[in-house]
């Protein structure tokens, strides 16, 4: 049951958008929710960070235990071998406490306290990246041994591939190499190393500036230097590299004119970056108005290029949606609006969901502000809506954008 009060201390989860096999977390029968419907099972919890996979959720509370949901085919969700998909949130057994969690499209990230990194989930191309003796899945978190004693302090999952960076600002990739995304060639004319799948991790040697900041898309990936500038590699057919062409980059390459950029987010095929001066500039493929840059600016984006009126303090890329939190706690979202209730399968990219929150499905070419929340039942029916909470009585922390869901950690203000 929902607890009857919540504090305005308490972070609570919040998800919307397809609701297939589970994702959401709000119980058997939903479907899809097209306005941000409160985790009510988890409301006694204080929730610190969200991550959305391809069709599966996992979080972490500020006392570091991971939840998940959805999808379990491939054991992504570490704690049922059994299930095919689980619907509410079930508690992950770690031997110590998380600090951040990462979801690919099929696998899962964990890294703990001490700085080690655990993963579960599909291993097909070595996403997992517990060496090349290890099953095409695992059902619950292995640790990675090639990483023990890295101390590494952030990770990113892409659809197959992963990226690490420790304390010394060294950067490591593995799983999926194809088009170049894990950045381990050393010549652009070594075209077969770069699309050599990698088991274990490995240092990506070209990156020789120390990483402050990692992202992985779903076939590229990038990084930010220590001193704000941005690097990218990989899949760069919808210019969603940077760099003004629409080659694959098989080792960093930097961006120009993203000096003073403090995170990046990674999509299907664009790219967002977040600078010092709290604006957001976004490249590569326009579908669905996934930059923001207007119903008039259908084009793509080949270089970096601002979003018109918007100022915030994290940005979140989902296949074809975009999501911001702004320094006033305000949530915004823009890009495919999707169509509840009439997704077919994952894996043929064709689900939909309302994954923009602003109850309807239609597509936003601009960030739009979401003003409604919706608090979970009390009564026999326990996951039924209420009226909607106002955007003037929450706020949003943090948002994570997800193959065709969304989840945010959102706190509801004193009245």
């Amino acid at each position: 049951m929902v607890r009857s009060s919540l504090t305005s201390c308490s972070r609570l989860l919040a998800c919307w958008g397809n609701g297939d096999f589970g994702r959401l977390g709000h119980g058997v029968g939903c479907f899809g929710e097209t306005v941000p419907l409160i985790c009510g099972l988890l409301s006694d919890l204080s929730v610190a960070q969200a991550s959305c996979g391809g069709a599966h959720t996992v979080v972490v509370t500020e006392s570091g235990v991971a939840f998940s949901m959805g999808l379990n085919e491939d054991g992504q969700l570490g704690h049922s071998s059994e299930a095919q998909f689980v619907p509410v949130p079930q508690e992950i057994v770690l031997p110590e406490p998380v600090t951040q969690v990462a979801a690919g499209h099929h696998h899962t990230l964990f890294l703990t306290q001490s700085g080690n990194v655990w993963a579960c989930g599909r291993n097909s191309r070595g996403q997992l990246g517990l060496g090349s003796k290890a099953g095409s899945f695992a059902t619950i978190p292995r640790r990675l041994e090639a990483l023990t004693g890295a101390n590494i302090v952030s990770i990113a999952a892409g659809a197959e591939h992963c990226l690490a960076v420790n304390a010394a600002g060294q950067l490591f990739s593995w799983g999926c190499g194809s088009n170049g995304r894990l950045g381990h060639a050393q010549s652009s004319s070594r075209l077969w190393f770069w699309n050599k799948d990698e088991s274990y991790p490995r240092l990506v040697q070209r990156m020789t500036e120390k990483v402050a900041g990692i992202s992985c898309g779903h076939m590229h990936s990038g990084c930010i230097d220590a001193n704000g500038v941005v690097y990218t590699w990989g899949y760069g057919s919808y210019w969603q590299l940077g760099t003004g062409q629409t080659l694959d980059a098989g080792m960093p390459q930097k961006v120009d004119g993203l000096h003073g950029t403090t995170q990046l987010a990674m999509g299907g095929a664009h790219s967002l970056a977040l600078r010092q001066t709290d604006d957001v500039v976004a490249w590569g493929a326009n579908q669905n108005g996934v930059l923001g840059m207007g119903i008039g600016a259908s084009q793509d984006a080949r270089v970096p290029t601002r979003v018109p009126k918007l100022s915030c303090s994290q940005v979140s890329t989902g296949w074809k949606h975009s999501a911001a939190v702004g320094h006033a706690g305000e949530l915004f979202t823009w890009g495919w609006g999707g169509s509840v209730g009439t997704a077919t399968s994952f894996e043929t990219g064709q689900s939909s969901g309302g994954q923009l929150g602003l109850g309807n499905e239609f597509d936003y070419w601009t960030p739009t502000q979401v003003t409604d929340l919706l608090m979970p039942g009390h009564g026999t029916a326990e996951f039924e809506p209420t009226a909607p909470i106002l955007a003037s009585s929450w706020k949003a922390m943090h948002v994570s954008c997800g193959f065709n869901h969304t989840a945010a950690i959102v706190e509801i203000k004193e009245s």
